[in-house]
Parts: C-alpha cells; sequence; structure tokens
C-alpha cells in the first residue's frame, strides 16, 4: 500500500520523539488528537470522558513510544491505545452506575442528551448512535474506526492487532445486535 506524504511525516516524527524530542512528541499529539477525541467520544459517548481518555493515552504514548519497533504502525497503535483506555473508562463506569443502582436502587442512566440530536431529520443516525452504546466495547470500537473514520478492515485489523477475519465478524455482529436493538426499540 503507497504511503502518503502525511504518513511519512508522522514516522518521521515518531522517530524523533523516541529520541526524546519533545516538541516531535507535541507535534505527534497535536496532529492525532482530533482523531482520538472522535474515536473516543463514539466509544463513550461523554464529552468529560473523551478528554480524560484522550489524556491517558497521551500518557501511555509518552511511556510507551520507545516500544514502538515500526514507525509506519504508530498511527495504528495509537488507535488502539485509545481503544484500551476507553474501554477501561466504559468498564469504570458500568462498575459505578451497578454500584449506584445497588446503593440507591435507580434506574440505568439514560443515553447523553448531547448524543440525540434536536433535528428530525437526524432522529435515525441519533438512534443509530444511542443503539451503539449498547454494543459490547470490542463491537463498538470496530464500529468506530469503519464508519465513523473510514478505515478499511485491513487498516482496523492492524490498528486492533487482529486478524481481519475477526474484524469483519464483529462488523457482522454490530450489525446483527443493532439491527436487533433498532427493531426492539420501534415496536
Amino acid at each position: 500500500m503507497p504511503r502518503s506524504f502525511k504518513t511519512i511525516q508522522d514516522e518521521i516524527l515518531v522517530l524523533r520523539a523516541q529520541a526524546g524530542d519533545a516538541a516531535a512528541f507535541e507535534a505527534i499529539v497535536r496532529r492525532w488528537l482530533p482523531i482520538m477525541r472522535r474515536h473516543a467520544a463514539r466509544l463513550t459517548g461523554d464529552a468529560q470522558a473523551v478528554e480524560d481518555v484522550c489524556q491517558e493515552a497521551s500518557l501511555a504514548l509518552v511511556g510507551a513510544l520507545t516500544h514502538l519497533h515500526d514507525p509506519a504502525r504508530a498511527h495504528g497503535w495509537m488507535l488502539r491505545i485509545v481503544t484500551h483506555k476507553a474501554a477501561d473508562w466504559v468498564r469504570r463506569q458500568r462498575r459505578d452506575r451497578q454500584l449506584t443502582r445497588t446503593i440507591q436502587n435507580r434506574e440505568p442512566r439514560a443515553v447523553p442528551s448531547d448524543l440525540l440530536s434536536e433535528s428530525e431529520s437526524h432522529e435515525r443516525a441519533a438512534l443509530i448512535r444511542a443503539a451503539c452504546f449498547h454494543l459490547p466495547t470490542d463491537l463498538r470500537a470496530v464500529v468506530s474506526l469503519y464508519y465513523g473514520e473510514g478505515m478499511s478492515v485491513a487498516v482496523i485489523a492492524e490498528g486492533l492487532g487482529a486478524p481481519s477475519g475477526t474484524i469483519k465478524s464483529r462488523l457482522h455482529e454490530a450489525r446483527a445486535q443493532l439491527k436487533a436493538l433498532l427493531e426492539r426499540n420501534s415496536l
């Protein structure tokens, strides 16, 4: 697969950051932060969580950048770190919600209102986004990268460290679960 100029620039920045160039690391984070934020937002659905997840991912990048042997894989590697940090956040939230419900006997939290579009023309998209938060984290990550970032199955597989067949299976399973959720909610 031919590499783009941007990809080569990223590789050079990664090599410079690995050599201890703090400005190069800052440049990497500035370039990747919008992608990290979008991915984290799709996985968590919480604006505050996006910043927390991205900060945790950035700190993890600092600590682990020296262990990356192939700078060409840095972008996918970064997305994997964001996915793991978002999954950690989701697990903590579920645990906290379960504890809160147990203690206070409360109903589960509703989908955040900022996820639901106010425009009726976007109602279906809002329902799909809301349904995505009921997917397991591994399926939600694949849906986010495939539909949200427009990445190919091969790129997602490399980024998440899974075979292409597994990514295809997860996409198929996510679609099936989303269809069932949407059908159940439209009744």
